[in-house]
């Protein structure tokens, strides 16, 4: 069973960028850490080439699908419609995820991704987590 997430945010390091997935229902946090890759060039993006492609064929893409983690990778399928049929396309975790916020679709997961690599947050991780680092000189937006 695929359980929605809900894309929180990205935060990019020199090496490494981790995004932030959240099932608001059982408050479940899964971050996802995946190395940066430095493209020979950097447009046009993955997000625009597969929208143009998918305009070109009248087909509709409609959410993207968390479904295996193996080897501290994530796999995706993008989900496209085009008239009666439905393809599940393989795509890598960090175009499924830029598609799905740039087009604004939903984001699945499978639940027992979900529960074995996320974890539950508590309003008292999160209050303990803003005392302990209001300190630092950090600044947080609530």
């Amino acid at each position: 069973m695929f359980k929605r997430v809900d894309y929180i945010t990205k935060v990019t390091y020199p090496n490494i960028t981790t995004y932030y997935l959240f099932h608001k229902e059982e408050s479940i946090l899964l971050p996802v850490e995946v190395f940066n890759y430095n493209p020979q060039y950097t447009f046009p993006d993955s997000r625009i080439i597969i929208s143009t492609i998918l305009n070109t064929l009248n087909a509709v893409y409609t959410e993207t699908l968390i479904y295996l983690h193996q080897d501290d990778k994530y796999y995706c399928y993008l989900k496209i419609k085009n008239e009666n049929k439905t393809y599940e396309i393989n795509a890598n975790f960090i175009d499924a995820i830029e598609l799905a916020v740039y087009e604004q679709k939903p984001i699945l997961i499978l639940s027992e991704i979900l529960e074995q690599q996320g974890f539950k947050v508590t309003k008292n991780m999160v209050m303990n987590a803003l005392n302990t680092n209001s300190s630092s000189g950090c600044t947080f937006e609530y």
